[in-house]
């Protein structure tokens, strides 16, 4: 019975090892190539997607649904039908909403206090350039690491502007949309003009959903977030007030030039460094691009800057900078293999 027990519990290791190790990444993989060579860009800017699921739960022991459906659950990270679906059972009538411990509250009302209490997040530490992080909407509190908050538009909030664009039709960048970003605020329009021409200059226009300025770690030059829109999210960049306010252009260049965090010289490249975050999950929907980052975080490349080391994403945004400055040579074979793995057909 012993050798029982440790060969089931061996082939239930081995088997998630198998699924996490080669299903997963073959299913993303194949999602994105399906994806890229069925549909346009301006199809993918709509949210058309391919993408390529593999469900082992359904042949898990009761055991591990239960494990996996009070862990999952609990932190907001699925609903109540994709918890009922785990055990085979019909969905029920407002059974998609998402709900967090608290003890216990829907996750679109999660930071409404029951009493007049505020609650707030920790600040990113990268210096150049964004982490990519999952925010809410509008909120101008950026967690380590990628936080997931169901999108909820919130009024009178502060700390941060954005372009007045709620369509949900797809969208491609204009100049207007950076300068009504940037008008109330204290970034410079020669600033404003300089991040758009390079952004237009990339052909990344359709990878931005919108633009909005806010004051994070003053460390950080710009950042790109996804905000959550039910299953798929808006591609955010995110401005900051805090390092672009009241400088012109040579300004920061010269800061961004004296930091050792990023390989990034100037401000145009600090742009062309977050246009590569904004190709990399282009196209993706939600649960693709939590996928992604959690292979993301894995890797820790060394030989380009600090900020590549942090994870896969950052590394694929350095190198991104790299090749557009024509340095293809000083690129270590780990970092560039890894970009040619995820940046594949993402022009």
């Amino acid at each position: 019975m012993l050798m029982l027990s440790i060969a089931f519990a061996l082939f239930r290791y081995l088997q998630s090892f198998f699924l996490e190790g080669k299903i997963q990444p073959f299913a993303l993989e194949l999602g994105l190539v399906h994806t890229n060579m069925t549909f346009t860009e301006r199809e993918k800017a709509f949210g058309s997607q391919i993408f390529f699921s593999s469900n082992r739960l359904q042949y898990a022991s009761i055991s591990d649904k239960t494990n996996y459906v009070v862990q999952m659950g609990d932190c907001g990270r699925t609903s109540i039908n994709e918890d009922r679906e785990v055990f085979n059972l019909p969905p029920i009538e407002d059974g998609d909403r998402h709900f967090i411990r608290g003890e216990y509250r829907p996750v679109d009302s999660y930071g409404e206090p029951v009493e007049p209490v505020e609650t707030s997040g920790g600040n990113t530490t990268v210096d150049k350039g964004g982490r990519g992080g999952i925010i809410e909407e509008r909120k101008p509190v950026f967690g380590e690491g990628h936080k997931i908050v169901d999108n909820k538009p919130e009024s009178g909030d502060e700390g941060g502007s954005e372009s007045d664009s709620d369509s949900d039709l797809a969208k491609i960048l204009r100049l207007d949309d950076v300068l009504s970003a940037t008008a109330e605020g204290s970034i410079q329009e020669d600033v404003a003009k300089e991040i758009y021409n390079t952004i237009a200059a990339s052909g990344s226009e359709y990878k931005f959903d919108k633009v909005v300025t806010s004051h994070i770690d003053p460390k950080i030059v710009m950042q790109t977030d996804a905000v959550q829109k039910e299953t798929f999210f808006d591609t955010t960049l995110v401005l900051n007030e805090n390092f672009l306010g009241g400088k012109s252009v040579d300004q920061i260049d010269r800061e961004i030039k004296n930091s050792r965090k990023t390989v990034a010289n100037s401000l145009q490249e600090a742009v062309i460094h977050e246009t590569y975050h904004a190709r990399l999950i282009s196209g993706l929907n939600m649960g693709q691009l939590e996928g992604l980052y959690d292979e993301m975080s894995d890797y820790h490349i060394q030989g380009v800057s600090p900020t590549a080391y942090l994870d896969g994403t950052e590394c694929i945004a350095e190198v991104g900078v790299l090749l557009t400055r024509g340095e293809k040579a000083n690129i270590p074979s780990s970092a560039m293999d890894l970009f040619d793995q995820y940046m594949e057909g993402k022009k």
